[in-house]
């Protein structure tokens, strides 16, 4: 390491010194370091490749991104999978300081057009540490830093405060299960059970007319990646409203399951399956839209039993809370037919 790039470590790590030794009173904006910390299931040389390595980088911090990992060096990310990391909705991250195995410091020197605190994200920074805590165990610690007393940046830590804690999630599962190979078939077995029929929704909207969704899905050409098609009915018939493809990653790209989703209004989503529990699978849906725009989603699908399962969708807000937009029930009414993509009825 040279000189340059020693400076810059002790920089990072006796401003991180000074801060944590901050205390601030419950009735005082909080500056304190922004932290959030996770025990992960993995040797440390497997945390730091997934830290720096893009090809396991996308796996839970953004889907479509690079990295140069050297002092001054960029990450460039997207939730937009069709991004070319060089649009107004890029964001990038610069590298303040590095210690292989240990420690990454970054700054984010370009917010996305629509993020409401481009004016302040300046003035902060962030650093992950990693700590051994044995052969198979390592502590990891987000850490933001140069929040300051003014209302914005106080919102801002607020947002980041949810974001930060559902990103070390998203990392800690990748390790949650040691056989990568038994997590990733676990989840293909459940979201396999959508090849096994149709499913469908009917409620009552507050209009009195009839809400339908209708999902029928095939395996595809490998006999293992799913091919799905949902259908939509609002009272005026129904109409085709989303394809989605599920697959898994070899195990070269860390493993995983992925799904790459498009609407019928040009929105395309693009994201990890993680597994939550034996029956619970929950999908990062980061949608964008042709022109740019998008939303950021996340959708539990909770198998209660072989023929019936719960959808819930939450919308991630600019103040970093999330919106619980919809639960509902699905059923499974029949086995799949000899045509997949046209569904044989839509009410029950």
């Amino acid at each position: 390491m040279n000189s340059i790039h020693r400076l810059l470590l002790i920089a990072a790590l006796s401003g991180m010194a000074a801060l944590a030794s901050h205390a601030v009173s419950a009735e005082e904006p909080d500056t304190s370091p922004l932290t959030h910390s996770a025990v992960l299931r993995a040797p440390i040389a497997e945390v730091w490749d997934a830290l720096t390595n893009p090809q396991r980088m996308r796996r839970w911090w953004a889907p479509n991104l690079e990295a140069d990992i050297r002092v001054g060096g960029v990450i460039r990310s997207s939730y937009n999978p069709q991004s070319t990391l060089r649009d107004e909705y890029t964001i990038e991250n610069t590298i303040l300081a590095y210690a292989p195995g240990r420690m990454l410091s970054i700054r984010c020197t370009k917010a996305p057009a629509d993020f409401p605190f481009k004016d302040v994200i300046g003035d902060t920074w962030s650093t992950i540490l990693l700590d051994e805590l044995g052969p198979d165990r390592t502590r990891v610690t987000f850490m933001g830093m140069g929040y300051t007393a003014d209302e914005k940046s106080q919102r801002m830590r607020a947002f980041f405060a949810s974001g930060n804690q559902y990103v070390i999630d998203q990392l800690k599962q990748m390790f949650e299960i040691k056989d990568v190979a038994q997590r990733d078939a676990r989840v293909m077995e459940l979201v396999g059970r959508f090849a096994k029929g149709e499913w469908v929704h009917q409620s009552a909207r507050p209009d009195g007319a009839t809400f339908r969704v209708r999902n029928a899905a095939h395996h595809g050409p490998d006999g293992v990646c799913i091919v799905s098609r949902g259908w939509l009915d609002v009272g005026a018939g129904p109409y085709e409203h989303a394809a989605t493809l599920i697959h898994r990653l070899p195990a070269s790209m860390g493993g995983g399951v992925e799904f790459t989703g498009i609407h019928e209004n040009g929105a395309m989503a693009r994201g990890p399956i993680t597994l939550i529990d034996e029956n619970t699978i929950e999908w990062h849906w980061p949608e964008t839209l042709l022109d740019g725009r998008g939303g950021l989603y996340r959708i539990r699908t909770v198998f209660t039993d072989e023929t019936h399962y719960t959808m819930l969708m939450f919308e991630r807000q600019a103040d970093g809370t999330e919106i619980q937009r919809l639960k509902i029930d699905f059923e499974m009414i029949a086995p799949q037919g000899p045509d997949p993509s046209v569904p044989q009825r839509l009410g029950r």
